[in-house]
């Protein structure tokens, strides 16, 4: 789905919603291939809100991917209720994800061996409604989650149920310094 998972793991497990402690940003443009015609073109963008007092976070995504004449977009708002773990350092949190897909082809500008090719006409699908799930266990040392961003199948976008689990964990060294290796695993069950 996304190479810079590290860094917006709310675009595809709600739970993470709210567990950085703080209001978090994120803004996200990947172009792959500059310089050739139709390259892939990633854009994100996320907002989430801190843990507020009924152990409840809030967060909005909008995705934009564009790989040659194929737009997938995608609006979603997370909510993650987060449970304390027998002290505050142990957090689960369960999240729920809604969102509108839309998935558009556009064939005019494809340069064809068979004009008409019913491959490859121009195709619109209007925003679909899904829903997704997560659970995100985190530490000040340890996180592992599991999720899927799209519960519901969607022929029409071309929507695929993914799973995906992630852990990661951290390593302090003198000096102030750390190292986080993260792990992102995807699983598609076909339908």
């Amino acid at each position: 789905m996304f190479n810079h998972y590290m860094f917006n793991t709310q675009i595809f497990n709600p739970g993470y919603v709210g567990s950085s402690q703080s209001y978090s940003f994120n803004l996200i443009q990947r172009n792959q291939w500059v310089g050739f015609d139709g390259a892939p073109v990633l854009q994100a963008i996320s907002f989430s809100t801190p843990v507020q007092s009924k152990r409840l976070a809030y967060g909005i995504t909008a995705i934009s991917d564009k790989i040659g004449p194929v737009v997938n977009s995608s609006f979603a708002a997370d909510l993650a209720y987060h449970l304390l773990l027998n002290d505050n350092n142990r957090v689960l949190s369960l999240g729920l994800k809604m969102s509108l897909n839309s998935f558009n082809l556009d064939g005019e500008g494809l340069n064809l061996n068979q004009p008409g090719d019913p491959l490859f006409y121009t195709e619109s699908v209007g925003f679909k409604p899904n829903i997704g799930t997560g659970i995100y266990y985190y530490t000040e040392k340890f996180y592992a989650g599991v999720s899927t961003p799209f519960f519901f199948e969607n022929k029409e976008l071309r929507q695929n149920r993914h799973f995906y689990l992630t852990s990661g964990f951290l390593i302090t060294f003198p000096e102030h310094a750390s190292f986080e290796p993260p792990k992102k695993t995807n699983l598609s069950i076909p339908s």
